[in-house]
């Protein structure tokens, strides 16, 4: 890393990687090991659920308990809500969660961007500003699956990671290193 050139400039961190490869748990534990505060949402499987089926889990903070412990997160992780992931929990929770973190957090979580996010005008929107904004984000997603990440990816501010079976589990420590050069 490049000190000072990275902090003005590498503040889009891009989680990339195909589905099941550990996106989500990778950002639980950079939150984990993370002394900061977090905001925005991740997703999570909804085991339950027959067909593909997600929950929105909104962060704030880390004053929160863990509303689920079958949801297998890392402490100290804390979470708002869990709720069945759809455009409706995307516009009301997901929404309001990134509104709240974009005032009140050091970082911004949105995990996972895809194509359900993108249709949706508000928080297309509110992603937009949030990109043009000073915020930290830590963005995850399926290049293969969305296009829209290529864009991502061309950006001066854009610091890419690539998760693979192999590099999930050294991939934490070097994005929490990254986010103490930007933050201190």
């Amino acid at each position: 890393y490049h000190g000072t050139c990275m902090k003005q400039r590498k503040r889009l961190i891009l989680i990339l990687g195909p589905p099941k490869v550990g996106k989500t748990t990778v950002v639980q534990k950079v939150m984990a090991l993370s002394k900061r505060r977090f905001g925005g949402f991740f997703t999570l499987a909804n085991q339950e659920a027959k067909e593909r089926d997600f929950k929105l889990v909104t962060v704030e903070g880390r004053e929160k308990s863990v509303p689920d412990p079958s949801h297998k997160l890392i402490s100290p992780c804390a979470v708002e809500n869990v709720t069945t992931f759809n455009v409706d929990e995307l516009e009301s929770r997901g929404v309001k969660a990134l509104h709240s973190a974009l005032s009140s957090s050091e970082v911004v979580v949105v995990d996972e961007l895809g194509p359900m996010q993108l249709h949706s005008p508000n928080f297309k929107r509110l992603f937009e500003e949030l990109l043009e904004s000073p915020a930290i984000l830590i963005v995850t997603g399926n290049d293969k699956e969305l296009s829209y990440f290529a864009e991502l990816k061309t950006r001066e501010d854009c610091q890419l990671f690539e998760i693979t079976a192999e590099s999930r589990c050294t991939i934490p420590d070097k994005i929490n290193n990254h986010l103490h050069e930007l933050l201190n």
